[in-house]
């Protein structure tokens, strides 16, 4: 068995991304534990919150890049001069939305103490929205940018260690500019293996990027409105109930990393065979068969990993953290739930996104992000981390119901269409 997977470029990609992905998943977690045990639940709070406007900062920046890039370079030709105007694009919006957000937080009186937090914090996710992941995806190399993010993990996790303890630093700026800086130092790293079989081409530089906003702009929209099911009702806990609250939830999130990172790298692996399957051409019948047997993978592989979190979640909050963090237990398990029902949704966006509904992701997106802002509303005042969680794990189905059903719908039309020709 071992033989015929490193036989197949998807076996080795796969086990590779696997391997370091892991790897990436338990430093990631350690480095999580050790600060919040370090930190303390408020100013962990506030590392959390910059990391939190980071996310939403990134997914502008990014301008829908980590959805769309891999299925344009697939399904579209000249792929250096798309490649390039997506570059460009991205840094375009990056120096627009990190100047916005770090004059914001500057002019925040009332929350200035907490504003280099979240510039930095910004700029280490605008490294990430700018870095070309998508040349590595569609050439098969997934498992070397997995690579140059385990050693991002680890450079973080070294500076990190030299701050506190070696230093004895406890301003949390100091630890945002380690992540900032790790973080560029990866951003260089991909850019010269990528330099090395791509060449910028501006040829049609506007029109590519013309046509790149234009394509992506529902994208961007169900991306934000993802980020209203994810991650506002969390700035609505700090701002509400405290940032103390929001430390709790935040280590509960992380810990549930090693599932989403689990489904990640599984969807990441079959983006581009999906991108093949929903190709105008295609047979909609196979590519019902196969997100259909892609789900039910998905979902047992969540099961599987997220069942044995749930039970074990008091023993490891309990053993490895300050007895502050108890409070992270109860929206930990309801968060189990919710990475059972995200793996298969993962897959179900990425047949969507690869069949060009882009406008029925928005929607979907918009109305499953209002419904967990309303639940955030009527749940965190009375159960405060607890609540985030569980207006999360109620709205986030709406949207992957939605999609399903429109992904069928599109499917049959299509095999109407080869049935008429």
């Amino acid at each position: 068995m071992l033989s015929s997977i490193f036989k197949s470029k998807y076996g080795r990609a796969g086990l590779f991304l696997s391997i370091a992905n892991y790897f990436q998943a338990g430093i990631g977690f350690f480095i999580s534990f050790y600060l919040a045990n370090e930190l303390g639940a408020q100013s962990y709070g506030t590392l959390s919150f910059g990391i939190v406007v980071g996310t939403l900062v990134s997914s502008i920046a990014n301008f829908g890049a980590e959805r769309t890039l891999v299925r344009d370079l697939v399904q579209r030709p000249n792929r250096d001069a798309l490649l390039t105007s997506s570059l460009v694009l991205r840094f375009l919006f990056t120096i627009l939305i990190l100047v916005t957000v770090t004059a914001f937080e500057y002019l925040n009186e009332s929350e200035a103490h907490r504003a280099p937090v979240v510039a930095l914090c910004a700029l280490a996710a605008c490294f990430w929205a700018i870095s070309p992941v998508a040349w590595f995806d569609v050439r098969y190399r997934m498992h070397h940018h997995a690579f140059i993010t385990l050693v991002e993990k680890c450079l973080y996790l070294g500076t990190v260690y030299f701050a506190l303890r070696v230093r004895n630093v406890t301003d949390v700026a100091v630890i945002a500019a380690c992540l900032a800086g790790t973080r560029l130092v990866s951003f260089l790293a991909q850019l010269s293996i990528v330099s090395r079989a791509f060449r910028p081409d501006f040829t049609g530089l506007l029109a590519n990027m013309r046509s790149l906003v234009i394509d992506n702009v529902f994208i961007v929209s169900a991306a934000l409105s993802n980020l209203l099911i994810s991650h506002w009702n969390q700035i609505v806990l700090d701002y509400e109930v405290s940032t103390r609250s929001l430390g709790y939830y935040s280590l509960a999130f992380q810990m549930t990393a090693v599932i989403t990172l689990l489904q990640g790298q599984f969807v990441r692996v079959l983006f581009p065979k999906i991108a093949v399957l929903t190709s105008a051409d295609a047979d909609p019948h196979e590519a019902k068969i196969a997100l259909r047997r892609y789900v039910l993978l998905g979902g047992a592989m969540s099961v599987g990993v997220a069942l044995p979190l749930a039970l074990v979640a008091p023993f490891v909050i309990s053993t490895f953290f300050n007895s502050d963090y108890v409070q992270a237990i109860q929206p930990l398990r309801i968060l189990c739930v919710w990475t059972v029902v995200f793996g298969p949704g993962r897959v179900i966006n990425a047949f969507l996104v690869n069949l060009r509904l882009d406008r029925a992701l928005m929607l979907c997106s918009l109305i499953a992000g209002i419904a967990a802002i309303v639940l955030g509303q009527l749940l965190i005042p009375h159960f405060n981390e607890s609540g985030v969680a569980l207006a999360l794990l109620l709205g986030h189905p709406i949207s992957i119901g939605a999609q399903y059903v429109l992904i069928g719908r599109e499917f049959r039309r299509r095999e109407r269409a080869r049935t008429r020709s």
